[in-house]
């Protein structure tokens, strides 16, 4: 069973723990920061989960819509989550 998160504290701890990155992530970063494939992100974007923007051969995704899908319909979605999505979802449970 997934343990529920409140959509608004999850959004605010994720903003604080992102706050150095900058607005729009390349996938790289979003990569590191959340630990999903290049694929997974490519699946995202093509079903609007998040949006990509795109930039010459690659893809840039903003900050903001990356924690609105986490925090929102992407916490009950996401079946087989990363590690590190686990790991921010445990750190969020044990700051409550």
């Amino acid at each position: 069973m997934q343990e529920p998160i409140d959509p608004k504290s999850f959004t605010k701890m994720l903003k604080k723990e992102w706050s150095s990155f900058p607005d729009a992530l390349t996938t790289n970063e979003v990569i590191r920061l959340i630990g999903y494939t290049q694929s997974t992100l490519s699946d995202w974007i093509i079903q609007n989960k998040i949006i990509g923007i795109r930039y010459y051969n690659r893809y840039l995704i903003p900050k903001d819509s990356l924690i609105k899908y986490l925090a929102g319909d992407g916490h009950n979605k996401i079946q087989q989550k990363s590690e590190k999505h686990k790991d921010l979802i445990r750190h969020y449970i044990e700051g409550r």
